[in-house]
């Protein structure tokens, strides 16, 4: 059992879901239509969104199930830790 920790609150996780997060970030993207379906962190100049990729059209994304991230705290320990 592997332990993550958001905001403060910690959830026990098994070592199948652990892998399973680890593939899916792990997954080769080559064009733009392999991101489709998956679940992304968005970071940008201005701002912050978490969310999954219901399309694309040209150079915008289209999510759902999304959320504006108001504070990442500090970025690269979250890169790092998860």
């Amino acid at each position: 059992m592997k332990t993550i920790t958001v905001g403060g609150e910690s959830v026990e996780i098994s070592d199948e879901q652990y892998d399973a997060i680890l593939n899916e970030a792990r997954k080769e993207i080559s064009s733009y239509e392999d991101l489709i379906g998956g679940k992304y962190y968005f970071r940008t100049v201005t701002y912050h969104t978490v969310g999954k990729v219901k399309k694309i059209v040209g150079r915008f994304v289209f999510l759902e199930d999304a959320s504006w991230v108001a504070d990442s705290g500090r970025f690269m320990n979250t890169i790092k830790d998860g």
